[in-house]
């Protein structure tokens, strides 16, 4: 899904990780783990979901944002209230199990932890794992990926915080050992927290790692933020809808969900991720799915401060202003074509009508709720029908009676 490098955020790029007395100690972690494994079905049952809606009759899905710290301080002039959960993006593993990068979290953030307290939204810290340099050495070694258990359990606990998401990301088949490593390692930690920390990650729309065997995590994540975008990317061999709804060769929301509750995850625990971003490529034709000829330029939707996105610069917001919006019905996709003495172009993103559109389906299906990536891309212009969404309950949900 993405790196903290605002200038590549995206699958590169909608985001590396001593023996016989630390094997005792795996294995004393590891019987704690199956121990805890024997009450899944009750953490199961204490989703996130469940706890925003624990006063209320009506079910209504929750909101959450990820938050990128190269945005700063921005987050003063965002309208918290519109969150239940904000995500702090990103803090990041080493090859050993170490968590190093932190971009300052806890400590530079107390401001922005203030802030979504005071709106009701809790603050959680992203664990981020991008690179097959780092996810495969930690997952392929219990020593490492117990060691990142601990790392992880010390995060949670010096910052009170109410969560952890995972945003571990591979896109090329893993080793068995790998596969079997990431298992053990959520079986551990879904031990060694408290029950009262939700564990969320986010999970691919189609598994090339073969490390998200949803029916065997099921029982041990709250969450699954579903990858929800992407679908055509950064370096990606054709131009198309980041986020289509529909078409496109199966690779859409429709078979993400059918994909999702096949593998038997329950409705109220999915959470589709939203775009705030898009994609403009040189294509080599105007024909929707054209060959990419280079890789592309991540837009933002709004027009970002400089200084905070240096690197980012190209708005849908700047291009719609010389160019007309055109839309793909079958996707409901925008997206704008243009030509210069440099060859010809392809810019596809979300607009405030196909964000309306996938929060409706979101609401329709009855699902546990939106994450937008990232939060400040759209300079405030998506708040309505996050706001309009927040306020409607859903036709039913975990706390209703059928």
């Amino acid at each position: 899904m993405m790196s903290t490098s605002p200038s590549g955020f995206l699958r590169a790029g909608p985001g590396t990780l001593v023996r016989s007395l630390a094997v005792l100690v795996v294995w004393a972690l590891f019987s704690v783990g199956v121990a805890r494994a024997q009450t899944d079905s009750t953490r199961a049952d204490t989703t996130q979901a469940d706890k925003i809606q624990a006063d209320s009759s009506a079910w209504r899905p929750y909101v959450a944002g990820y938050y990128a710290h190269w945005m700063g301080d921005a987050w003063k002039d965002m309208d918290l209230t519109l969150y239940d959960r904000v995500l702090f993006f990103t803090t990041r593993v080493d090859s050993l199990g170490l968590i190093l990068t932190r971009n300052g979290w806890p400590e530079a953030w107390t401001g922005l932890d203030s802030a979504a307290t005071a709106a009701g939204a809790d603050l959680i810290p992203t664990v981020a794992m991008m690179e097959r340099e780092t996810i495969l050495p930690v997952f392929a070694d219990s020593v490492r990926w117990t060691r990142l258990v601990g790392e992880i359990e010390r995060l949670v606990a010096e910052s009170a915080s109410p969560g952890v998401h995972l945003d571990i990301e591979l896109f090329e088949p893993a080793p068995d050992s790998v596969v079997a490593g990431f298992a053990s390692f959520l079986r551990l930690l879904n031990g060694v927290l408290p029950d009262s920390v939700d564990i969320s990650v986010f999970a691919p729309a189609f598994d090339v790692s073969r490390m998200f065997d949803l029916p065997s995590l099921e029982p041990l994540v709250d969450d699954f933020y579903v990858q929800g975008y992407d679908l055509h990317w950064l370096d990606g061999p054709s131009a198309g809808p980041v986020a289509p709804m529909d078409g496109w060769g199966g690779a859409n929301w429709q078979t993400i969900l059918a994909r999702y509750r096949e593998a038997g995850i329950p409705d109220e625990r999915i959470v589709m991720t939203l775009p705030y971003y898009g994609y403009e490529w040189p294509v080599a034709s105007t024909a929707f799915g054209a060959a990419t000829t280079g890789k592309g330029h991540i837009l933002t939707y709004a027009r970002v401060d400089s200084t905070r996105l240096p690197d980012i610069q190209r708005s849908v917001e700047g291009r719609l202003e010389i160019l007309g919006l055109l839309r793909d019905d079958i996707s409901g996709s925008p997206f704008y074509t243009w030509m210069d003495s440099t060859g010809l172009y392809q810019g596809w993103f979300e607009d405030e009508e196909s964000i309306g559109t996938k929060l409706d389906f979101i609401r329709r299906e009855s699902l546990g709720g939106a994450a937008v990536f990232l939060m400040g891309y759209d300079r405030g212009l998506f708040n309505p029908a996050i706001r309009a969404f927040r306020s409607q309950p859903g036709d039913r949900g975990p706390n209703k009676t059928p």
